[in-house]
């Protein structure tokens, strides 16, 4: 590889780590935007899994990738759900709720199952679509700031197409077992995305 993947992926926690601080600090400015609190929780989530996956990658197991994916799934839920509270002002559990079932519904039984490969191909596919989901909920909402949340709809986009690429990636490959964490172009290039992408919406 071109680039030094574990140090990618600890870019990627120090990344999500800051911008769930700033969130942090700006709902404590402005408690009433109670929105910023639930983007708070789901990007500390984000950064949990940053620290499970890297756990995986070192020592790959079934339990540790049933975690890996589930955690990541419960970020971009709650995520989700954070941009629906923005738009609606309603409370983001119900989405939440059904984001999460609908996800580990899918993705969590192949892996406990040891078909590892075809875990990574649909958390890589749902992790997209709840992206892409809450671009969508920001773009619903974009009257409120035009320029900021057209801005914020693109980059989870962006995001969530490198997302939909590993998946691709995977599925060309064809592996429904890997035996070890994913390592590809794609997987790098998602990780440079993810990075960019959450510098720019904080």
């Amino acid at each position: 590889m071109l680039l030094d993947y574990n140090s990618l992926l600890l870019a990627v926690g120090f990344s999500a780590a800051c911008l769930s601080l700033t969130l942090f600090g700006t709902w404590m400015a402005a408690r009433s935007d109670k929105f910023l609190l639930t983007w708070a929780v789901s990007v500390l989530v984000v950064v949990c899994e940053v620290f499970v996956y890297d756990a995986y990658i070192k020592a790959p197991g079934t339990a540790l990738g049933v975690l890996t994916l589930a955690v990541l799934l419960l970020g971009f839920s709650v995520m989700l759900g954070a941009a629906h509270q923005f738009r609606t002002r309603r409370s983001p559990l119900p989405l939440i709720a059904l984001g999460t079932g609908i996800s580990y519904a899918l993705a969590l039984p192949p892996m406990a199952l040891g078909y590892d490969g075809l875990g990574f191909m649909l958390e890589n596919a749902l992790a997209a679509l709840l992206l892409f989901g809450t671009a969508y909920e920001y773009w619903r909402g974009r009257a409120e700031a035009p320029v900021h949340l057209i801005g914020v709809s693109l980059l989870y986009s962006l995001t969530a197409a490198s997302f939909v690429l590993c998946a691709a990636v995977l599925a060309w490959d064809g592996k429904l077992v890997l035996g070890h964490a994913p390592s590809n172009w794609a997987e790098d290039l998602s990780l440079v995305i993810v990075i960019a992408s959450m510098t720019g919406i904080g």
